[in-house]
């Protein structure tokens, strides 16, 4: 394949796999602890796994080497001299430093499992700990984003390229009304199919499940649980007890017939040899009954459910945009497949496969496709249209810069994003830092946000100021937009 204009470089397949394969050897993971038998032995599981490893033995160094160097992981214990771990992770979140972290705590309270997740901590292990316990909790944080760094280089390469060969309204539009559509449907299936006997006490935790505010279905055999896949109600994760008849089997027959389902496995056991073959036969999380709390098990389920319907959006897009490659004679697809991990691949075929929809002819704007927050029907989403914000004002840098900010105004804003005038756009995927402030207001009122650029517009010759950066909020701030949002929508209306 040639590089010429509209066209994807010439071995971009073998660039992707470089792009990750640097990435995966860039990740330094960072152990705070203050005791050194506990620190050693999480340095030797991590370098183990592949990975280079320092150490801090407080929560004050470790926020000195994080101002100095990137890391891809943090390790830390819960409790520490002068501030704790939590504290660590929660000043972290102030300072909109994004570093995934894995909380060791000494008891597995309600109090101490709450204040870890509610800090931003990803996930947490008990002392005294399993060793591949611990491997199996850091490694899948890290490949987790990996991937996720993975599929926006190769979305970004694949959208650029289609955006200089022309049409780039009507290809934008229809493959937005595709995937619109596709996020509408994954609303509409339960979150979650709990796989139990009928008098176990899994049923409690699919009650808890429910109090938390999933959609739950219930079944006790495997045939009729692996009945269910495939269809319109098809679950997107799978709680799967290991009392149940032959457990690891019906494991392996759910990822067979729904390659992209995440199946948390959960034990009355402490011993976790039976929880580690049903993540070798394919689950990708398991929860222990005996020494964890049922919001751990919320948190792992959340996370099951919310990295399924990721993958699938993320999937379907590569697999939209594979398809317009393939009509413009671009062969790709043989690389993605060989990027991608085996699950993936094998629901990417089946996307392909499957022939396009007949959809609606409206307008959509892709900046909040990947909003999990946003999750209004398909039809109540496009009644709710984005405020004009031309009289909102914008400071923004990239993410983690020492730089000053730039200045620019906004077009317009919603609860998942917002589209700035500017003709200092920053690459697509940049994540960035930003100040909002409404006209006239003083700068103690600005609101301080974090987003990644989802794409740029750019028009020559451009006497209205059109050019500039779609952005999407990350979602743990979207909350902060709705006063100003609020405020928009009331001058609207005056």
């Amino acid at each position: 394949m040639t590089s010429q204009e509209g066209q994807l470089p010439e071995g971009v397949g073998r660039k992707w796999r470089q792009y990750y394969d640097s990435l995966r050897a860039s990740i330094k993971v960072l152990v705070v602890d203050d005791e050194p038998v506990v620190y050693r032995v999480l340095e030797a599981i991590m370098e183990g796994a592949g990975f280079a490893v320092e150490v801090a033995e407080s929560a004050e160094q470790a926020l000195e080497m994080i101002e100095r160097r990137s890391y891809g992981l943090m390790i830390t214990d819960k409790n520490l001299p002068g501030m704790s771990g939590v504290d660590l992770i929660a000043r972290l979140k102030e300072t909109k430093t994004n570093l995934p972290s894995l909380v060791v705590t000494g008891y597995a309270s309600v109090e101490s499992i709450a204040s870890a997740l509610a800090a931003g901590a990803s996930d947490y292990v008990t002392k005294p700990f399993d060793i591949e316990h611990v491997r199996k909790r850091a490694t899948s944080i890290i490949d987790r984003n990996l991937l996720t760094r993975l599929y926006d280089r190769i979305v970004a390469d694949l959208t650029d390229s289609f955006m200089e060969s022309g049409d780039q309204r009507e290809r934008v539009q229809r493959i937005g009304r595709e995937l619109f559509a596709f996020k509408n449907s994954l609303r509409k299936r339960p979150d979650v199919q709990v796989v139990a006997a009928e008098s176990g006490p899994e049923m409690e935790l699919a009650e808890y499940l429910r109090g938390a505010g999933h959609t739950v279905t219930v079944e006790h055999a495997k045939e009729a649980a692996v009945a269910n896949l495939g269809g319109d109600q098809s679950p997107i994760a799978s709680l799967v007890s290991l009392q149940v008849r032959y457990p690891v089997s019906l494991v392996a027959d759910l990822r067979r017939w729904d390659p992209l389902i995440n199946v948390v496995v959960t034990s009355q056991s402490p011993n976790l040899l039976d929880a580690l073959a049903a993540v070798e036969a394919g689950a990708t999380d398991f929860f222990i009954q005996s020494v964890e709390r049922p919001e751990a098990l919320e948190v792992r389920v959340r996370r099951a459910i919310e990295t399924s319907r990721r993958d699938r959006l993320y999937l379907k897009l590569i697999g939209i945009l594979q398809r317009e490659a393939a009509e413009q004679g671009w062969e790709i697809f043989g690389d993605i497949l060989e990027l991608v991990p085996s699950d993936h691949r094998e629901y990417l075929e089946r996307l392909v496969a499957t022939e396009r929809q007949t959809l609606p002819d409206i307008d959509v704007d892709l900046t909040d496709l990947f909003d999990a927050a946003s999750d209004a029907p398909f039809e109540e989403r496009r009644s709710h249209k984005r405020s004009s914000a031309t009289e909102v004002e914008i400071w923004f840098r990239p993410l983690d810069a020492r730089g000053g900010f730039a200045r620019c105004w906004l077009r317009d804003l919603s609860l998942g994003g917002f589209f700035m005038r500017t003709d200092l756009a920053p690459p697509r995927g940049t994540r960035i830092e930003v100040q909002l402030l409404m006209r006239g207001d003083p700068p103690s009122e600005a609101v301080a946000l974090t987003g990644r650029v989802v794409r740029n517009e750019i028009h020559e010759p451009d006497p209205d100021m059109l050019s500039g950066s779609g952005v999407l909020v990350q979602e743990e701030d979207q909350r902060k937009l709705e006063p100003l949002i609020a405020r928009l929508e009331g001058d609207e209306q005056t």
